[in-house]
């Protein structure tokens, strides 16, 4: 009896060095992914912040945003140690890719403590092979940034009320301030645990522990809005950061709907083309997460949400409830607006497969048969999601980073331009790769006002978009303006004899 208790702890010791081994190998896949994989337009958008802060322009004074700068500034100095150049765009991939794991780490993290160990073992590979994470889950965007927030802010209200702290509880309302600042995205979230916060206090006769939550909230917001008080930027940071997100939403003018990608073949999200098992995995994870945040959300409330356990519960099928209908009243859901979604599905599609698992109501021979066929099926998504890695990973920003280089040569460092070349002084508020808004003109005033202003010597723009622009902007381009033959895209002033 002894031999076989030694053998089992052998063998359980092995299938723990297996699974490290495989985590490790799709890790690899995934960083390489990250790393190589080409530059999103947006992702320069927000390096070109950074450009912006290190010059010491204000947000949202000097350039529009509707994002809070943390990110931005976290990055500032790889720049102002490596200089703004190509090469330093790969290591601010890199610091991405860093975060990415981090939080992967401190969810995981977060997830043993409130669901246990098992769980924990399940929702790690989940994590680590969901498709829309994987595309831009390590990209420059600051949702990356709030989500890292967001994980900090678990853990750190976990131990606040196991301790009962009232200064942990209060640095939890500090860092959940942040993360709404972070990204307007997790708004549905961050309302869903306020609220689930809030019946788990009064139920449990810890109001005074509530009123210290309160008391970081609105601290964090306070100290925030005082720095852009003495910034000499409130208004407009309060008018771009609260008001504007849903107002630039609506004037996309491409709309795409909440299932969209689960209808088009796609090589890049799900690693090969037509309807490969990575794809059946992105259609079983919110069946499987609605099934288990039902249950947990029950769970919560016939327990009463007697102990911090079920205030998580409560809260977190709450958050994942309201994102997920969140997402039916944007107009464009883009791949980005699933990131603040995505790690719901892979956590309680963990849940769900703990359950079944371990429910000693089920017979034991099926709760055997299918582990054994979770973790073959796992196995083969993990495979698909390696080769898509990898597909991913052979992706070149040669021909655009090259592009980008001409124009830094044509274009002098302190020169301002239109549009806004990266790395380069913006003639407008609106920067390298911004949405150019009907409102955003209204509120700034025609383009061809700040050409003026600024003396803009060369413009980089096809004609089809200055052609967008409003008339007497156009009327000044094409009068002040010539299109330079060799590159179609350059005009350059016209220099009027005397």
């Amino acid at each position: 009896m002894q031999y076989v208790l030694y053998t089992i702890e052998n063998m359980k010791k092995v299938l723990f060095l297996v699974y490290i081994i495989l985590i490790l190998i799709l890790v690899k896949s995934i960083a390489l992914s990250g790393y190589y994989y080409r530059f999103d337009n947006d992702e320069l958008y927000h390096l070109q912040k950074v450009f912006l802060l290190a010059q010491g322009y204000k947000p949202y004074l000097q350039f529009y945003s509707v994002y809070a700068p943390f990110l931005h500034y976290f990055l500032l100095p790889i720049f102002l140690t490596f200089g703004f150049s190509v090469k330093t765009l790969y290591f601010a991939k890199i610091a991405m890719i860093c975060l990415f794991l981090c939080r992967v780490i401190l969810m995981t993290f977060f997830v043993k403590k409130i669901f246990g160990q098992n769980t924990a073992f399940w929702f790690l590979p989940i994590m680590l092979m969901e498709p829309f994470t994987l595309v831009t889950g390590m990209q420059t965007r600051p949702e990356n940034f709030a989500l890292l927030l967001l994980s900090v802010f678990l853990i750190i209200l976990y131990y606040a009320l196991k301790s009962q702290s009232a200064k942990k509880i209060f640095l939890s309302g500090i860092f959940l301030t942040l993360t709404f600042f972070g990204s307007l995205k997790l708004l549905p979230a961050v309302l869903m645990i306020i609220l689930g916060l809030s019946i788990y206090c009064f139920l449990n006769n810890k109001k005074r522990l509530l009123l210290y939550f309160f008391d970081g909230l609105i601290a964090a917001f306070f100290l925030l809005f005082l720095f852009f008080y003495f910034s000499g930027n409130m208004l407009p940071a309060f008018q771009q950061l609260l008001l504007d997100p849903l107002l630039l939403n609506m004037t996309i003018p491409i709309s795409t709907p909440f299932n969209f990608f689960y209808m088009i073949e796609s090589s890049l999200l799900f690693g090969k083309l037509g309807r490969p098992i990575t794809w059946i995995w992105a259609l079983v994870l919110p069946m499987a997460a609605f099934a288990a945040s039902y249950k947990v959300f029950l769970e919560s409330i016939i327990n009463n949400v007697k102990s911090g356990k079920y205030f998580f519960y409560l809260g977190l099928s709450l958050a994942f409830f309201v994102t997920w209908i969140s997402m039916l009243f944007i107009n464009s859901v883009w791949m980005q607006y699933y990131l603040p979604l995505t790690w719901f599905y892979c956590l309680f599609t963990a849940v769900l497969i703990n359950d079944i698992q371990t429910n000693i109501k089920i017979k034991t021979a099926f709760r055997q048969i299918f582990t054994i066929i979770m973790i073959i099926f796992l196995i083969m998504v993990g495979k698909t999601t390696y080769e898509g890695n990898l597909v991913r990973s052979t992706g070149s920003n040669t021909i655009e980073l090259q592009n980008i280089e001409t124009l830094w040569k044509i274009v002098p460092l302190k020169e301002k331009t239109f549009p806004n070349i990266l790395f380069r002084l913006p003639a407008y508020p609106i920067i390298y790769g911004g949405t150019l808004a009907p409102y955003m003109i209204e509120r700034f005033g025609p383009v061809y006002r700040m050409l003026q202003k600024n003396n803009v010597n060369i413009i980089t723009a096809e004609e089809n978009y200055i052609r967008s622009l409003d008339k007497d902007s156009q009327n000044y381009i094409f009068i002040n303006f010539k299109k330079d033959s060799p590159n179609p895209i350059i005009w350059r002033r016209i220099i009027k004899s005397i």
